[in-house]
């Protein structure tokens, strides 16, 4: 069973990991066309959180439903009980909490000398930092927290994901881990 669900679980990654790739060079291609310039150099782009926002994206649907059915099952066959009924309705919002969430936190950034750009999923500025914040930044293994005008900007880093851009991106701008 264990080995089913690693099976599984490569397959789905290996498909989200090919179709994102794909939708990120296309969005990243037009950037560099628009973007380029010649004093700060062409942009370099690295994704926050996009896998995981997937995940959530993909598997939470399949979940509610499951849920759904259970619920209205166990209602429909007279056999209710409800401390079943309520773990099944807080597992129901806990799904559609993570996937909020999850799709909220997918950021693309784009780096080029002096400068950084937060990016929500729709390709929004959020923000426009210089390069020099990330000499403040809290760097870790799970995140780079960049502080910049009072706020924090939060760049998720996964070894399993991110890991070798977010690198990269720091020793673009001189950073030692």
């Amino acid at each position: 069973m264990h080995f089913l669900q690693r099976m599984v679980a490569k397959a789905v990654s290996e498909a989200l990991t090919q179709a994102m790739n794909r939708k990120l060079q296309k969005q990243t291609d037009e950037l560099v066309q628009e973007n380029e310039d010649s004093t700060g150099g062409a942009y370099h782009f690295l994704v926050s959180g996009y896998y995981r926002g997937l995940q959530m994206k993909i598997f939470s649907v399949p979940m509610i439903i499951a849920l759904l059915i259970c619920l209205a099952g166990m209602t429909l066959s007279g056999q209710t009980d409800v401390v079943l009924e309520s773990i099944m309705a807080v597992l129901i919002v806990v799904c559609i909490t993570l996937r909020i969430v999850s799709q909220k936190k997918m950021q693309m950034i784009a780096y080029r000398k002096g400068e950084i750009l937060f990016m929500d999923r729709k390709d929004t500025v959020i923000a426009q930092i210089p390069s020099y914040a990330l000499n403040e930044a809290e760097i870790n293994t799970w995140k780079v927290k960049i502080p910049w005008d009072g706020k924090f900007y939060l760049i998720e880093r996964n070894p399993f994901d991110n890991g070798d851009a977010v690198k990269e991106m720091l020793s673009f701008f001189g950073i030692e881990e």
